[in-house]
């Protein structure tokens, strides 16, 4: 009896200690996993890429302390639904979104959209985006990675607008040039006649002084 109670004590002591051994690897791999978690959204920072997953089923996003910051939300502080989201995408812009979800792809998507930020900004987001599906064909997952490309836009529609003033140029002196030369083809004759006149008018003035000298 003794023995068995020695030998129950030793299980007991054993499944402890295996226990002790698990919640010390859990430990570990949480305390990893946070620290890649940091990584990650210091790259993200400093790329300004953000990422964001959706689950197709209960149709609720999950989104990067990036891609908050790009949308302008709180992270644990926003609409998690797809719906939600929606509203603030453009209303212009909403008709590519439902498009993409209606019409899963096996390929990645690449597409642009406006969104509009709780403060009323509108930002420019390029967004990639892929789907996962099931053993049945079914997507399950999508996500993708977003990037604010507001300026970018801005700087390419202040260089299309200088363009266009340099291409008015361009047209009004061509115009220029080509009525200078018009004018210069009526001129020309006139000019030409207007010479010969006064080279007459001056020899005949010389031949007059000689005359009278004569």
């Amino acid at each position: 009896m003794p023995h068995k109670r020695q030998q129950q004590s030793q299980n007991l002591s054993s499944d402890v200690l295996d226990v002790q051994h698990d919640i010390t690897r859990n430990m570990i791999l949480e305390s990893e996993l946070r620290k890649s978690y940091r990584v990650i959204n210091q790259a993200q920072a400093l790329a300004q890429i953000g990422s964001w997953e959706m689950d197709m089923l209960s149709k609720t996003i999950l989104y990067s302390d990036e891609a908050c910051r790009i949308y302008g939300i709180v992270p644990g502080q926003y609409d998690s639904t797809y719906a939600g989201f929606l509203r603030q995408v453009h209303p212009d812009d909403r008709k590519i979104i439902d498009h993409m979800i209606k019409n899963p792809s096996r390929r990645p998507i690449e597409l642009e959209f406006r969104f509009i930020r709780q403060d009323g900004s509108v930002r420019n987001i390029y967004q990639l985006a892929e789907f996962i599906f099931d053993d049945k064909g079914d997507p399950v997952y999508l996500y993708g990675t977003i990037q604010d490309i507001t300026e970018k836009k801005e700087l390419q529609k202040e260089l299309l607008q200088k363009q266009e003033s340099i291409d008015r140029i361009q047209r009004r002196f061509n115009a220029l040039i080509k009525e200078s030369s018009v004018v210069y083809e009526i001129l020309d004759p006139l000019i030409n006649k207007l010479d010969a006149l006064c080279r007459n008018a001056k020899e005949n003035q010389i031949n007059c002084k000689y005359g009278q000298g004569s």
